[in-house]
């Protein structure tokens, strides 16, 4: 049996079957198989080992025997029909693999990683800016999970910079507040309310300033939404071109200027009277949500 001869060329050439299965550019379970009788070479891999045992095919097929006749009385012929029918059962075998197996379809190619994506589900559609043109690509999902855990862990990162922050910063502010207020304590006669208010203000502004770094809470966009009605549009100002129309708009871009400003001063101080005591109760549960759910933590 051909099984039978391999295995004997092979050991006469001191080859392993990892090196046998190397020169022939197969599986070593490939020549593993061969030599158990499973499946039968192909015919070009016949002619491949008789090359590199050194020996004719008829050799490898006859045990050596000449080509005429050996032993059973198998002449040259016989030895063709039985190398004919082993090619012929590779063909099949190899044409049965292909059915079974089919190769899969290339649907696209991965933008990240240059690979071929093969399933449908494997396709995810990301979106991104070349400039300022709003474009998409597609990418795999392995490449596409590896991007939301970098994003994950950046947002992380983010969170935990903003609490280091909202502790160091709101500390600075609190206390420019305090040594304002004793400051202000000290040169007042009538220290009661000032003491109470040395003691609760820089509190507040602690607990406001944390929730504002913190940024994952609704404290920032409720004083800038208050804030903002401070922001008013006054209407044109007629005027005669002469220098008593001129001197008129000036004195009524000033005056428009001062009341603008000091509507936005007043819209800004009503936005801290309404935020930073409610700052005082959010700031606990923004805190918490800023250690153990870090990625609600809007980015800057």
């Amino acid at each position: 049996m051909i099984s039978q001869q391999i295995q004997k060329y092979r050991k006469e050439k001191g080859l392993t079957q990892k090196e046998l299965a190397d020169l022939l550019l197969v599986t070593p379970q490939a020549v593993s198989r061969w030599e158990k009788g499973d499946v039968e070479p192909s015919i070009d891999t016949i002619k491949d080992m008789s090359r590199i045992f050194g020996i004719t095919i008829d050799e490898l097929l006859n045990d050596g025997v000449d080509n005429d006749k050996n032993e059973k009385g198998i002449d040259e012929k016989s030895v063709n029909e039985i190398a004919k029918k082993v090619a012929e059962e590779t063909a099949s075998q190899t044409v049965k693999e292909i059915q079974d197996n089919p190769p899969k379809q290339v649907l696209t190619i991965c933008a990240c990683c240059k690979k071929p994506i093969y399933e449908s589900e494997d396709i995810v559609s990301e979106e991104y800016y070349s400039g300022r043109t709003k474009s998409s690509r597609f990418i795999c999902r392995k490449c596409d999970n590896m991007k939301k855990e970098e994003a994950r862990k950046a947002q992380i990162e983010h969170s935990a910079s903003q609490r280091k922050k909202s502790y160091i910063w709101s500390a600075v502010f609190a206390v420019a507040i305090l040594i304002i207020c004793v400051i202000i304590a000290s040169s007042n006669k009538d220290k009661g309310y000032l003491i109470a208010v040395a003691i609760v203000l820089p509190i507040l502004t602690f607990a406001f300033s944390s929730c504002i770094f913190l940024n994952n809470n609704f404290i920032g966009d409720t004083f800038m939404a208050i804030a903002s009605w401070g922001f008013v549009k006054f209407p044109g100002i007629i005027f005669s071109f002469d220098l008593d129309g001129l001197a008129f708009l000036i004195v009524m871009k000033i005056l428009f200027a001062i009341l603008g400003f000091l509507i936005g001063l007043g819209a800004v101080l009503l936005a801290l009277v309404i935020c930073m005591p409610l700052s005082l109760f959010v700031y606990p549960f923004a805190l918490k949500k800023s250690i153990k759910h870090p990625e609600l933590t809007e980015l800057c």
